[in-house]
């Protein structure tokens, strides 16, 4: 009768403790979601972009919204809703457009880099 108590209380505490393993690994994964966020956030806010701000560069003229998206880096050009991330599988640049392609058709062969693709709120387009 005590072997069989010592054996229900182990697995009891067992279980126990698989729940409670579990619930830690769910609580450092969104732990480290958050943290990704937050520095996310604080990158953007540390450049002057918030999601406002990157929304709101949208009404500019094309040619001060093709300077400023050119500022941004691949993660940022993504947020906007008028800048794409020219890109070839070694190079990228972002510059103002849409999921059309670039406003400016020159922007797709440069000196340094001629583009075969794009992204546009992170889905790929071909050129």
């Amino acid at each position: 009768m005590n072997l069989f108590l010592s054996l229900q209380q182990f697995a009891n505490n067992s279980l126990r403790g698989m729940q409670n393993y579990y619930i830690e690994i769910i609580i450092v994964v969104l732990v480290g979601i958050y943290l990704i966020l937050f520095y996310e956030m604080n990158q953007l806010r540390q450049e002057g972009m918030t999601p406002k701000n990157l929304n709101n560069m949208c009404d500019l003229s094309s040619d001060e919204l093709n300077e400023k998206c050119k500022t941004l880096n691949s993660n940022n050009c993504n947020l906007t809703r008028c800048c794409i991330y020219l890109s070839n599988n070694n190079k990228g640049r972002c510059v103002a457009g849409n999921r059309n392609g670039p406003t400016f058709i020159d922007e797709i062969e440069t000196p340094t880099m001629k583009a075969d693709h794009f992204y546009f709120r992170n889905e790929r387009y071909s050129i």
